[in-house]
């Protein structure tokens, strides 16, 4: 044999020797057998596939903020109908905390079921006033023409988001998205 043939061997037996073995632990509790034909599946209730719908959200609000980029996102909720969303969003590339970033209203379009089928945002320059009135309800156009959402917050959850992964503030707080 050749030495390292005679190292493979060794290092194998060692490995095996060193490996975790069962153990059995015996309690007085009765077990339960399950046949082991029978695969288990596991259902998401109702409530944890609502709280999954912030990521949902926030594809939709990046992809329509900044386009080509993965994204984090951070939104509040200015209102809502069967149909529409109104939300003032924030999304910064993911990739680093020093990259691109936006910050704009932003409308998500939701179809019959409630799924996304859109998000519009209005236009930059002469087209932003006049798409905020086609675009948001009248209770809505102060506040956004105003700018008086208080985004600081949403800026430094975004930016401990690129430190920790945890959800955005709206999944946080417990708020269920449409």
């Amino acid at each position: 044999m050749r030495i390292y043939e005679i190292l493979i061997i060794g290092i194998a037996f060692l490995l095996y020797a060193c490996s975790p073995t069962p153990t059995t632990v015996i309690t007085n509790e009765p077990t339960e057998t399950k046949s082991p034909s029978i695969k288990e599946t596991k259902t998401p209730s109702p409530t944890a596939i609502k709280l999954e719908r912030w990521k949902e959200y926030e594809n939709a609000l990046t992809i329509r903020l900044l386009p080509g980029s993965e994204g984090l996102c951070e939104w509040e909720i200015l209102g809502k109908n069967d149909k529409e969303v109104y939300v003032w969003a924030m999304c910064q590339v993911a990739s680093s905390s020093d990259g691109a970033a936006t910050s704009a209203p932003a409308v998500i379009e939701l179809d019959s079921e409630g799924n996304i089928r859109s998000v519009k945002m209005p236009g930059d320059g002469s087209y932003y006033v006049p798409d905020i009135r086609k675009l948001f309800p009248e209770d809505l156009h102060e506040k956004i023409l105003s700018h008086s959402i208080d985004i600081r917050e949403m800026w430094n959850h975004i930016q401990l988001r690129h430190k920790t992964p945890e959800p955005p503030l709206i999944a946080v707080s417990g708020t269920r998205l449409p």
